[in-house]
């Protein structure tokens, strides 16, 4: 408690002073970990998240908030109006990049965490090579060393091809990678994490998927519409149930970066059901999945 006094400039006579009691709070690395002892092991890690959409963007805000040491955002596209119901930030984020209203809105209220952004598109093609970054001749050459440099990748990009060449590359550079997603009408969602060291891959998912080894999540065909003056259809849902997702992805890669102070949990794949086969809502309910190497892929050769 500060006990602050201001004197008026000029003639004290008529303005007197004005004395207030002030109150003083902690703000600083030490008080944090206290609360939240798993910080310490997150303060000097490097988390990029790839897709800043409904799940991606909470699942960033997240990790800053547990005291990730560093959170970069990948991401092209523009926060429009029409998102504010499933977006964490709303009108003063519309009209800006996803990832440079992220990063900024980390800056302002996470001081301990250094968040960036990359406004790329991944797997757009470039024909200008004005357009390359300077001393570069591979428009993913400054992609790559952000993944080369990261303890974690999130990917929140809901794309297939993206997530098929995340997940390569990760495992290519050594560097953990958590994937999640929702199904169409937010019915189901999925989290799955692969070590660089681990037998299996996310390829290993896909096929075991084909073969029903494993459940895929729960989708809502009616789940989708087009909205007023778009041209692209979008997934119904709201940010109280992709949020879920985001979570859990946030769970995972803690416990993955915790040096053991989080449980990590034993699954590595991770399916969600928010309704039941006729529609109506349903308790989240999580089940935890092993992924053993398949024999189409990693355990071809087993």
């Amino acid at each position: 408690m500060f006990l602050v006094t201001r004197r008026a400039i000029g003639d004290a006579s008529k303005v007197p002073a004005e004395t207030r009691l002030v109150r003083a709070e902690r703000a600083g690395k030490d008080d944090v970990v206290s609360r939240l002892p798993v910080a310490k092991s997150l303060l000097s890690k490097k988390a990029v998240v790839v897709g800043s959409g409904a799940i991606g963007s909470f699942a960033g805000l997240e990790l800053a908030r547990a005291g990730m040491g560093e959170v970069t955002f990948i991401d092209f596209d523009i926060v429009q109006p029409g998102n504010s119901l499933r977006w964490p930030l709303g009108r003063s984020a519309w009209g800006r990049g996803k990832g440079s209203a992220l990063a900024n809105f980390i800056a302002e209220n996470y001081p301990l965490t250094r968040a960036s952004f990359m406004p790329a598109r991944l797997g757009e093609t470039v024909t200008d090579p004005g357009a390359l970054p300077p001393g570069s001749s591979n428009v993913l050459a400054p992609v790559f060393e952000l993944l080369r440099n990261a303890d974690v990748v999130v990917d929140a990009s809901a794309s297939e091809e993206v997530q098929l060449a995340l997940s390569h590359y990760c495992k290519r550079f050594g560097v953990p990678y958590v994937v999640g997603h929702a199904t169409y009408g937010v019915a189901g969602g999925l989290v799955a994490r692969f070590l660089p060291d681990a037998e299996s891959c996310f390829v290993c998912l896909n096929e075991h998927w084909k073969d029903k080894h494993i459940p895929e999540p729960r989708v809502d065909d009616a789940g989708m519409v087009v909205p007023v003056g778009c041209n692209a259809p979008t997934f119904t849902g709201g940010g109280f149930d992709l949020q879920e997702i985001s979570l859990e992805i946030v769970r995972a890669a803690v416990g993955l970066l915790s040096e053991g102070s989080y449980d990590p949990g034993g699954w590595t794949v991770a399916v969600l059901t928010l309704k039941n086969e006729d529609g109506s809502r349903t308790l989240p309910r999580w089940e935890g999945h092993s992924c053993p190497p398949h024999p189409r892929c990693c355990g071809a050769n087993q």
